[in-house]
């Protein structure tokens, strides 16, 4: 209990789409997880590193064109609601050591992804997934973010 009211908390800057070309450099390595937040990116000239999506939104089904027209073949893993499986932690792992765009299809829920990039993501590298009616988080990695995710996940899963 005391670890989900840990996960609600805001870390970094909550951002709108106004704000992308003010937030951003056209030079930062993005971690992009969620649909609307990878189309707003790639809508507006954002190319992340890795996308992860799952075509929903709000628990409503969602087709993003730009999402669909930039990765007609993305790794596809399966993740229930709340956790971080394993393909999808080693789909992340993998594509966070490879110099290509990655597009990551969920099928379940990538809720918690973003813990994942976080922990992969190289220092300086920026995070992005949305909260719901607020706009999108922007976290900048750096070595504090990065020890607070790894406690996360060590109380989640054991994994550091």
């Amino acid at each position: 209990m005391r670890l989900r009211k840990e996960l609600r908390k805001t870390y970094g800057k909550i951002i709108q789409t106004s704000e992308l070309g003010r937030s951003l450099r056209k030079n930062d390595t993005l971690f992009a997880v969620g649909d609307i937040v990878v189309g707003t990116l790639l809508d507006n000239g954002f190319l992340p590193k890795i996308s992860i999506f799952d075509c929903r939104t709000e628990r409503g089904r969602i087709v993003v064109p730009s999402i669909k027209s930039k990765f007609s073949k993305p790794i596809v893993v399966r993740n229930r609601p709340g956790t971080i499986s394993r393909s999808l932690w080693f789909a992340i792992k993998r594509a966070a050591a490879r110099h290509q765009r990655v597009g990551i299809r969920v099928y379940g829920e990538e809720d918690l992804a973003s813990l994942a990039c976080i922990h992969f993501a190289p220092l300086g590298a920026v995070v992005m997934y949305g909260i719901r009616g607020r706009g999108m988080n922007l976290i900048r990695v750096d070595g504090h973010i990065k020890d607070v995710v790894d406690g996360f996940l060590l109380q989640m899963c054991g994994v550091r």
